[in-house]
Formats: structure tokens, sequence, C-alpha cells
């Protein structure tokens, strides 16, 4: 997952325990299956967790997956 290069985790395991999920079951599923796409509540998580994440990206793969902190 682009989150865990961009953000430094060391994997999604160490992802999963900063989202407070108990298992890291629900991110490998969309690591390994490539049209799965997050529950709303998982993209509620990462959207209060992740302030600078491009939404759009996570939902639907269109875009960058983070928002630049520049202003036009």
């Amino acid at each position: 997952m682009e989150i865990v290069k961009a953000k430094k985790f060391k994997n999604l395991a160490r992802l999963s325990a900063y989202m407070g999920y108990g298992t890291p079951e629900k991110l490998y599923r969309l690591r390994r299956d490539p049209d799965a796409r997050p529950a709303l509540d998982m993209i509620e998580d990462f959207a209060k967790k992740f302030p600078d994440l491009n939404i759009r990206w996570l939902i639907t793969g269109e875009g960058k997956p983070f928002r630049s902190s520049k202003t036009v």
C-alpha cells in the first residue's frame, strides 16, 4: 500500500496497529484483491489519521495518494 511507504510504516501490521485495528486482515485484503475497496468505516479512519490523504484516491485509485501541502 502506498500509505505504508509514504508514511514510513515498517509494514501493514504496523499501520493496522496505528489505525487501532485488532488485526491487519482488513488491510491485507485490500492489498491482495485489486478490486477490493475500503469500507466506509475504514475511509473515515484513514481520513482522521491522515488529513493529507486524498480520499478520492483511496476510494477510486485515481489521482495521487496524498494532497500537496502547498497552496496554489
